[in-house]
């Protein structure tokens, strides 16, 4: 299943001259392009980067913010510790796919990319180090804060209620009702 990508080249990029956007897409599971999903849905951000120049371990990543600004989500191929190159040569396309189930309340969200290197013994000892250290050993090549935006409204199946939860986030947990006779 692949998106239906967008020409990225006019979307404003604050890049080190490493790499540039060059398209995007954000999808459905169908792979239907789309702004447009109800909660629980999945949504798929597809987003390439062109390398002008080599860079050492890659590292792309998506944030998303509320229409108040609130950082949403924040997750990229750092976190999930996906098996990655050590190195990509100038000319390489590096494609991104991210998967993500919005659990989120309904309302406007906006998005940022980003893609960044790291090398690949810092890569390597990742969970050896601390947030501060990892962080200030990562290079930011090419972030786009103003990717796009996209809408969740309620569900449209009724099973239980029509809204998964209240607030910002679906957050995983569980529920116990228990009843005493006094």
């Amino acid at each position: 299943m692949d998106c239906h990508f967008r020409d990225a080249s006019a979307v404003s990029q604050v890049s080190n001259g490493m790499a540039r956007c060059v398209r995007l897409a954000v999808c459905n599971t169908r792979g239907h392009a789309t702004l447009y999903f109800s909660q629980g849905d999945t949504a798929i951000f597809c987003y390439e980067f062109l390398l002008a120049e080599p860079i050492s371990t890659p590292l792309g990543g998506i944030v998303i913010r509320n229409d108040k600004g609130i950082l949403v989500h924040g997750k990229g191929s750092l976190e999930y510790g996906i098996i990655t190159a050590d190195y990509l040569p100038a000319g390489t396309l590096v494609r991104c796919r991210q998967s993500i189930e919005l659990r989120v309340g309904t309302g406007e969200y906006s998005f940022e990319l980003g893609l960044a290197s790291i090398s690949p013994e810092d890569y390597r000892n990742r969970s050896r180090l601390s947030h501060e250290e990892l962080f200030s050993r990562i290079t930011r090549i090419c972030h786009i804060s103003g990717a796009g935006a996209f809408s969740v409204g309620p569900r449209k199946i009724h099973e239980g209620s029509q809204l998964t939860h209240h607030g910002v986030a679906d957050l995983p947990g569980d529920f116990t009702l228990t009843f005493t006779h006094a």
